[in-house]
């Protein structure tokens, strides 16, 4: 049986029960051609829809959640990537699992009541020529479902994220164009290089500590990824 990139999408997205995009997820995960499975799965990791899973259906996890631990190194019993292609979907998992924590940090702490029409903010970005990176960013519209529509100041372009892409200015740090080198890195820095952005970004030198904001999870889900690079390169056992 073959599905078409048209037919597979609309099973990811389908509404009318989780277990469809679920069903599209392991499909995807036996038969997927390797160096495409990532632009399939993206789909579903923003989905907090909830979903069964185990034996006897008695363990509950997101659909997001559930496409992580199918794309896991560490995950026995499916088909191995060769390394590059496990360490490329490892870095997406680690940026999409921040978003998670993100948009959990937001609404524990209520910081959406404080995303408004016209607050600045900074925001992900990332496209074909450009890797994920924060902008300066404001807010043209409130959407349903936590999202904003924003335009980001230095390019001019209009964007839709979610409350995981969305984050408020660190103090005293310049956000515009007009910034010099050192207050504009803290902003234009590949996402993947920003590693200290769980803190409030500072030089000790000038004076400021890191202060944690977001909180690792340590659960079977999250597992301990502290160790990942030594299994990274060898694939799926």
């Amino acid at each position: 049986m073959r599905i078409s990139k048209k037919e597979m999408e609309q099973m990811l997205v389908h509404e009318d029960s989780p277990f469809i995009p679920g069903i599209g997820l392991l499909y995807l995960r036996y038969g997927a051609d390797p160096e495409v499975v990532w632009d399939y799965f993206k789909l579903v990791m923003s989905n907090d829809t909830e979903i069964k899973t185990g034996q006897r259906g008695n363990s509950k996890m997101t659909l997001a959640e559930f496409g992580t631990s199918l794309l896991e190194s560490s995950r026995k019993g499916f088909p191995r990537y060769s390394p590059g292609i496990d360490d490329m979907l490892q870095s997406k998992l680690d940026v999409e699992r921040e978003k998670r924590d993100r948009k959990r940090h937001h609404l524990k702490q209520r910081n959406d009541r404080d995303f408004t029409r016209g607050a600045d903010v900074i925001g992900l970005y990332e496209d074909e020529e450009n890797p994920l990176q924060w902008y300066a960013a404001v807010i043209m519209e409130v959407l349903p479902d936590k999202r904003y529509r924003v335009k980001y100041t230095e390019y001019g372009n209009i964007e839709v994220i979610g409350l995981g892409e969305i984050d408020f200015p660190c103090k005293g740090k310049a956000l515009t164009a007009g910034g010099d080198r050192r207050e504009r890195d803290d902003y234009g820095r590949s996402y993947r290089d920003r590693s200290d952005y769980s803190h409030d970004y500072d030089k000790r030198g000038e004076g400021n500590r890191y202060h944690s904001h977001y909180k690792r999870r340590e659960d079977d889900d999250r597992g301990d990824y502290s160790s990942r690079s030594n299994k990274r390169g060898r694939g799926f056992y």
